[in-house]
């Protein structure tokens, strides 16, 4: 069994805007939901998570 510990040493923020390293990132995703993200049985397709609904411009 692998067991890997977070260094929580190596983190920046907490703030989602700010947060870009591999630990930070990580919490964050556990942490906060997001807007859209992607359709696990269609990678390429975009599913709402809070968003109801989203228009796409030019």
């Amino acid at each position: 069994m692998l067991v890997m510990a977070m260094q929580l040493d190596n983190m920046t923020s907490l703030d989602p805007h700010e947060s870009f390293e591999a630990v930070g990132s990580e919490i964050v995703g556990n942490l906060y939901q997001r807007l859209v993200m992607p359709n696990p049985l269609k990678p390429s397709e975009v599913k709402g998570e809070l968003a109801t609904h989203w228009e796409v411009s030019n």
